[in-house]
């Protein structure tokens, strides 16, 4: 798969390969010839695991974006990576068409198409946290520590629907094994033609009588504060009396807010009635992976700092494989994520209706098969609820795109991989059901499908990750 250098000059570079030299020699990969701030073996680009990673050799620390400088950086589309603090630098997987080129001696590669777009790998801003209290009254240092608390830990639900996206970094997950895939029965897969993306609109409000049973069935999860702020965190569904079923990240931003925002609960946006949330239940196998990446993070961090002191180059070089190593296993428990990203909240309330699951004998759904995208979606900046206008239910049309295994296991496991005709961007639809044509749910919203570093790849197909349903029947025994 090739990528993309665009250098000062105007020159965009298209390579092919795993690894690349950053250096002064005309023979590098990627040259710089003559100019003295660069040495012969400046640096070197290389893809690990799927992602693309810079790592300083005989160069001093390299700057990657407002990043502060360090010997390694993990890389997505658009940076723009400056190999000293004085320069040259250069910008990884441009999003922008190529610059002409400033020498008539130079000139740009002809063939090289710009990339795609790659808005889903920007990561969500803080939600905006709005003080209660008069202005002229300043936070004290406690309430302004819980202010920023809350914002980054409801950040941390968008963090995992991008993936925890390779930690919000753009990136194709690992080859996947095993991947069931055809083309998906309309217009819009034929050779180029663009599919007929929409920009996906609120539902009108509907009241409770009138609203579909799919969404008289949904909830949105909020946190609330003694003062009484209350954030959303994403969506929920009745799947029995007083049971609901959501995403595991959406249970692990409630309990990482529990200290500062006690008050979880679930809120209809067709009756407006609340319920509290009085137990949770997550699928043991998402915790176990989320907890292998938080131990490869550590580990992976430990070392940098170890990094940033001066040491030989041979010491240097093995602890930047182990930082390699750390990060290859932090990305491949983070994709596993996906697999299991369901959960259970318990209610104190009955709920009207329940929404079925599709059975367990019906086997792997179909590529290609229509399915609906039901939820009570949002902005992803937006997590503070305005009263006077809720978050509306929404319903999002498509077809199963693909399915796909756990690596090394063809039998096992598996997500689905759905396509809507509606442009989900920069929404939140975590946790929410995906429904076959029979009203049945056969899978829990996860995540958007990471962007494709592959700038020759359709620009306009964009995907969802969603977490099959019977992973629910796996540790919740009332679904069996």
């Amino acid at each position: 798969m090739a990528i993309y250098i665009d250098l000062p000059d105007g020159r965009r570079l298209e390579l092919e390969g795993d690894q690349f030299r950053i250096g002064s020699g005309a023979d590098a990969p990627v040259a710089f010839p003559g100019d003295a701030r660069v040495r012969p073996n400046h640096a070197v680009l290389r893809r690990t695991a799927g992602r693309w990673m810079i790592e300083a050799r005989d160069g001093e620390q390299i700057r990657v974006g407002n990043d502060p400088p360090a010997r390694m950086h993990w890389l997505t589309p658009g940076d723009v990576v400056r190999l000293t603090e004085r320069g040259p630098e250069f910008v990884f997987q441009p999003t922008t068409p190529a610059k002409p080129p400033t020498s008539a001696a130079q000139t740009p590669i002809a063939d090289a198409p710009p990339p795609p777009p790659v808005a889903l790998m920007v990561a969500p801003s803080p939600p905006v946290i709005v003080e209660t209290a008069p202005a002229a009254k300043p936070a004290t240092p406690a309430r302004r520590d819980a202010r920023t608390m809350i914002a980054l830990a409801a950040v941390a639900v968008c963090v995992v629907v991008m993936t925890i996206v390779g930690l919000a970094g753009g990136f194709r997950s690992s080859p996947s094994p095993t991947t069931e895939k055809h083309p998906v029965p309309n217009r819009a897969d034929q050779p180029g033609v663009a599919p007929p993306i929409e920009t996906a609109k609120p539902t009108p409000p509907a009241s409770n009588e009138a609203a579909p049973e799919s969404q008289r069935a949904l909830s949105l999860v909020l946190v609330r504060q003694e003062q009484g702020q209350t954030f959303q965190l994403g969506t929920a569904w009745a799947a029995g009396k007083r049971q609901l079923v959501t995403s595991a990240a959406i249970v692990t931003a409630l309990e990482d807010l529990r200290d500062i925002a006690p008050a979880a609960l679930v809120s209809s946006p067709t009756s407006r009635k609340e319920a509290k949330i009085v137990r949770t239940r997550v699928h043991p196998q998402y915790k176990q992976a989320l907890g292998e990446a938080k131990v490869a993070q550590g580990e992976a961090e430990s070392l940098r700092l170890d990094l940033e002191e001066k040491k030989p180059p041979a010491e240097v070089a093995a602890l930047t494989e182990k930082i390699v190593a750390a990060e290859e296993r932090r990305f491949l428990a983070l994709e596993r994520l996906t697999f299991y990203d369901v959960a259970v909240l318990d209610v104190d309330a009955d709920l009207p209706l329940a929404l079925s699951l599709a059975e367990s004998s019906s086997g792997r759904p179909r590529a290609g098969s229509r399915v609906v995208l039901a939820g009570v979606p949002f902005a992803r900046e937006e997590f503070l609820v305005d009263p006077d206008s809720p978050a509306p239910p929404q319903d999002s049309p498509g077809n199963v795109l693909l399915v796909q295994n756990l690596p090394g296991d063809s039998g096992g496991p598996f997500r689905v991989v759905i396509k809507c005709r509606l442009d989900l961007s920069g929404q939140n639809w975590s946790g929410s059901p995906v429904l076959n044509p029979a009203g049945q749910v056969i899978a829990v919203y996860s995540r958007p499908t990471p962007p494709d570093l592959d700038p020759k790849a359709p620009a306009s197909v964009t995907s969802h990750d969603a977490t099959d349903i019977n992973r629910l029947r796996e540790f919740a025994s009332e679904f069996k």
